[in-house]
């Protein structure tokens, strides 16, 4: 059974991009997919190489919060844009969605 969720990962991971390019949206820069692998890491205390990438969409927020604003905190009311990034563990036991900036900064709603 084991095999089969490792399989379907594998699946998922590799049909990734192709879902990306057949709606014209560009994959994030590798620097974008290790930022949010990082917080997914730190977030759910697993190794980031126990994480696959299921998923990836480029995304504009309308305030520098990255969709996750902070009771108390201001946040530049401009258009940042990133992408959501979907994170499974190799087990597939736990998903996470990562909100970052075309940058580094990260945020997990």
């Amino acid at each position: 059974m084991r095999a089969l969720h490792a399989l379907t990962a594998l699946l998922l991971v590799l049909a990734a991009p192709v879902a990306a390019a057949a709606q014209g949206q560009e994959q994030p820069p590798d620097s974008v997919t290790q930022a949010a692998l990082d917080a997914a890491s730190a977030n759910l205390d697993v190794p980031a190489e126990s994480l696959i990438v299921i998923m990836t969409a480029q995304r504009d927020w309308a305030d520098a919060s990255l969709g996750c604003p902070e009771p108390g905190r201001a946040y530049a009311q401009v258009i940042t844009p990133g992408y959501v990034v979907t994170i499974d563990t190799d087990d597939l036991a736990t998903e996470i969605q990562v909100n970052t900036d075309t940058g580094s900064r990260t945020a997990i709603c």
